[in-house]
């Protein structure tokens, strides 16, 4: 991960999965186990290194 060099950034994320870009940008709320948890390490990442996703 490049966390430390783009510390303060805005990721842009693209994905042809609607769904895996609307949880990771809110941080989870589904019943899938998997997708929560995903979303909870983009989330932990997003603030250790004060990154926005776009």
């Amino acid at each position: 991960m490049h966390g430390p060099e783009c510390q303060g950034s805005t990721i842009k994320a693209f994905s042809d999965n609607t769904t895996a870009i609307k949880y990771a940008m809110k941080a989870g709320g589904t019943a899938s186990p998997f997708l929560q948890k995903l979303a909870l390490e983009i989330m932990e990442i997003t603030l250790k290194y004060q990154l926005r996703i776009q």
